[in-house]
Parts: C-alpha cells; structure tokens; sequence
C-alpha cells in the first residue's frame, strides 16, 4: 500500500509493479492534482521519468530550459548555460502521466481516498502523502504558484530561460512548461501576503494582472528526516533553490521500491546536501547577503558549478 500519489508515490508504485508486486495506491484528491511546485525538471530528473516508461502518456513535451538568470538586486543579474539542458513540466502533467503509467501496469490508483493508516496484515506501506502542515508552529513557509498565458509572456522572459528574483521575505522562480505557458512559483515567510510579494519586484508587478493564480499552501517547514517507509516530502522538504525537488522524489520512490522487492539499500542523505541547500535559501531571502554577493569573483562560474553539481 502507498498513501499518497504525486511523484514519489508515483514512482514507488510504477517501479514496484515493474517488480511484479501487487499495489494499492491511496490519494485523497482526484487527478489532475493543483500543487505548489518550481516545475524544474532537472537533467537527472528527466532521466528518471523517462525510465518509469511515462513519456507516452504526456500530453505535450517539457519545454527545454538552457539558460539562467540569477538576480541578486535589482539591475544587478548573473546569466549562466544550463548544461546539461533542464525541462519545465507542470506537476498537472507529470503526475497524470505518472498515474496513467501505474494504471496501465495494472496498479490499483484509489482517487478520493484518505488513507485511514489500517491496512492487512504482512502488507507493506509506504508513506509519501507530502509535506506535512504544522499548525502554529514557527518558522513555517508559504509557497504560492500561478501562470501566465504564452501570449501574455513579455520579451526577456520565458522562452529557454530560467529567471530567479528575490521577493520580498523570499525568492521567486519563472520558466516554462510543456504548453508554454511561463510557471511563477515563488516561496516565502509564511507572513508575507502574496499580493505584497507580486508588488516587491518590478518584473513581478508588471506581470500581475497576467499571472492566474494557480495553488498555495502555507504552514510547512524545510525539514529532513530519517524515517523508514517514507518517501519524498513526507520525509525531507528541501528548499527549491536548489533542491531539484521533483527529481528527488522520482528516485526516492524507485530506491524505496527496489529496496522492498531487492534488498537493495535506500540512498540516505548525511545531511551535507540538505545543509548547503538550506544555506543558499537563506542567502536568497537576505538583502543583505544578497547584495554582497553581487560582487563575488567568479560568481557566474560558481553558479554554472552549482547547478552542474546539484541538477546535472
């Protein structure tokens, strides 16, 4: 049994009826799911969907994304190649084709189904119903995400490139999707009101009265965790900086999958990647940081690096 059906449970469920086993899959909401997410697809993350044999079921190709734009400060900006090239896919596409995949080897995808954690005896179960909300607590995130019609993307943005801007309390991401419609995702403090962070930047206030409001979630923490049976953001929610958030969750599904059917063990995090991620995040949400790091030698370099390092 998997509770959960976005990437990670997805893939959990696809690899393990590639194995041979019987799956049950528990999602609460009905397909195509509304999620916050970057929309990034990284290099290592395409390799993965196309191995869960999805590329069928996709309702159009990922547009591909060969160029970033990091902003530090306003008519402050670091362009850099993405190579290997990344895609944009929406999570809409992805995880339906992700489901359509599962239903056709055989997988039994329960819609509109809460998992009520009761299950039979000697099943196993794996965990991946996403980032939990923590009511109250401290330090907790927004994350926000709409689009912009293709024929609303003004010139210089859009097209093959990926831009970064910060935003008040935070930082937003932009690039485009299978359809070529331009994805604005951005996170921040849980206290900043979406309307106040479109207005923080320039670019983002221009494009306000184009940007459709898509989904939101507020109340969650980047957090890492060591939990057998859990998989993806149940487990660890990285920031999306550099995270490459959907990819992880494609192979932490087909690790935990060949893990129950093979033995084989489940790559877990020393905490080293989780930690540099949580670095830079919060070098983006500070003005401060942020503009020291306009004047770093050789930061168009270190950024290609990064990426290469963390997505390639």
């Amino acid at each position: 049994m998997i509770a959960g059906g976005g990437p990670a449970g997805l893939a959990c469920g696809i690899r393990l009826r590639e194995l041979g086993w019987g799956v049950v899959l528990h999602e609460r909401r009905t397909y195509p799911l509304r999620k916050v997410c970057g929309e990034f697809l990284s290099p290592s993350g395409w390799a993965r969907l196309e191995s869960l044999g999805v590329s069928g079921h996709l309702a159009g190709q990922p547009a591909t994304i060969v160029r970033a734009r990091f902003e530090f400060a306003p008519g402050s900006a670091v362009d850099f190649p993405l190579s290997p090239a990344a895609r944009g896919l929406s999570r809409e596409a992805m995880d339906s084709a992700l489901a359509a995949r599962f239903r056709e080897l055989g997988g039994d995808l329960l819609e509109g189904s809460e998992w009520t954690e009761s299950f039979e005896p000697g099943a196993a179960i794996v965990d991946a119903r996403g980032r939990p909300v923590e009511v109250g607590a401290v330090e907790t995130w927004r994350g926000w995400k709409g689009y912009v019609d293709s024929r609303d993307i003004p010139p210089g943005l859009g097209g093959d490139l990926l831009t970064m801007l910060p935003v008040a309390g935070g930082y937003c991401g932009m690039s485009r999707v299978e359809d070529g419609r331009l994805g604005v995702c951005f996170v921040s403090a849980r206290n900043a009101a979406p309307h106040a962070i479109l207005d923080s930047h320039p670019v983002l206030s221009g494009l306000s009265d184009r940007i459709h409001p898509h989904a939101a979630i507020s109340g969650f923490r980047f957090r890492g965790g060591r939990e057998p049976g859990r998989i993806g953001d149940r487990l660890r929610v990285w920031p999306p900086l550099v995270g490459d958030g959907m990819s992880r969750a494609l192979g932490a599904g087909i690790a935990e999958a060949e893990h129950l059917v093979l033995g084989r063990a489940v790559p877990r995090d020393d905490g080293r990647d989780f930690a540099l991620a949580m670095v830079l995040h919060a070098v983006m949400c500070s003005p401060a940081l942020r503009s020291a790091g306009r004047w770093l030698p050789w930061r168009r370099w270190l950024l290609a690096k990064a990426y290469r390092t963390t997505r390639g």
